[in-house]
């Protein structure tokens, strides 16, 4: 029988959850060097933990992410996307936390 939408929806243990606090944001990055560190710096106004994958990037990537306070890991050649994403999320795992987004390197999505 569908639940009626106007009650509560029941407690999943989350609604107390410190969402933020819990939350990684991945960024895969290759060449990303003129939109990074901004990037990161305005993910981190909502999220503490902020990784960016560096895809093996040839420009300062790297360099201007973990400036901007990105933890971050580097491929030494470019493995793709797919690759950076599992690279990033595996961290959050380790880091103990909850969930994960991602963004793009360029800020677009």
């Amino acid at each position: 029988m569908p639940r009626d939408s106007r009650a509560p929806a029941p407690d999943t243990g989350t609604r107390n959850m410190d969402w933020p606090a819990q939350c990684a944001a991945v960024i895969p990055c290759l060449n990303e060097a003129a939109a990074v560190e901004t990037l990161v710096r305005q993910v981190r106004e909502h999220l503490p933990a902020v990784i960016v994958v560096d895809d093996g990037s040839t420009d300062a990537t790297g360099e201007r992410a973990t400036r901007a306070g990105a933890e971050v890991l580097r491929h030494d050649q470019p493995e793709g996307k797919g690759a950076a994403l599992q690279t990033g999320l595996k961290r959050a795992r380790e880091r103990g936390l909850t969930w994960a987004m991602t963004l793009d390197g360029d800020g677009q999505h």
